[in-house]
């Protein structure tokens, strides 16, 4: 009857509630694991950099 309408409500309610708190949680981690992501490879691009203009040195050494 109407007690057990309250009762769905509720736990339904309850749920959604939950859901939206593990989304937002897993939204957070996503947006941290993307700037860590985004970090790591500027840091990768400039070793690349780094050793890409070490190499073309150490060629050009070699050829003289």
């Amino acid at each position: 009857g109407l007690k057990d309408d309250k009762t769905l409500s509720k736990w339904t309610k309850a749920s959604n509630e939950k859901n939206l708190e593990t989304i937002q949680a897993d939204l957070i981690a996503l947006k941290e694991e993307n700037k860590k992501l985004k970090r790591d490879l500027e840091k990768e691009k400039k070793v690349t950099a780094i050793l890409r203009d070490a190499t073309v040195f150490f060629c050009q050494d070699q050829q003289k």
